[in-house]
């Protein structure tokens, strides 16, 4: 039951992705050759946009979020693009992650904080 109830979410999540997103990449971050991680970003025409983070729980806190955030941040920067994203705002551990980086709060429904670096 549990897994048909995961299943369900992840293909609404995936269908809305590739609704709002068609031509957005998919990533699975690896750390010597093992996934931890899962990423979904959109190359834009005037900004880039982190769609989806995410880290196995044992693999959270060691640095590999900012590590991948600073390297989408190169490349926007060298592309002369922006980088946006959109955070929870009860998630307190990424939100200040990414103020630290630079990003500002663009717009926040209380539901989702729209962020821009």
């Amino acid at each position: 039951m549990m897994n048909n109830l995961m299943q369900m979410q992840f293909n609404a999540q995936q269908s809305s992705y590739r609704s709002n997103f068609p031509a957005a990449d998919y990533a699975i971050i690896e750390k010597d050759g093992t996934p931890i991680g899962y990423l979904v970003t959109h190359r834009g025409e005037k900004r880039n946009r982190v769609i989806y983070i995410a880290f196995l729980p044992h693999e959270r806190n060691k640095g590999y979020g900012r590590g991948v955030i600073k390297t989408l941040q190169a490349e926007a920067a060298l592309a002369e693009k922006g980088l946006a994203l959109s955070v929870d705002p009860q998630n307190a551990i990424a939100r200040h992650l990414y103020l630290s980086m630079g990003f500002q709060v663009g717009s926040d429904d209380g539901v989702v904080q729209n962020m821009i670096w």
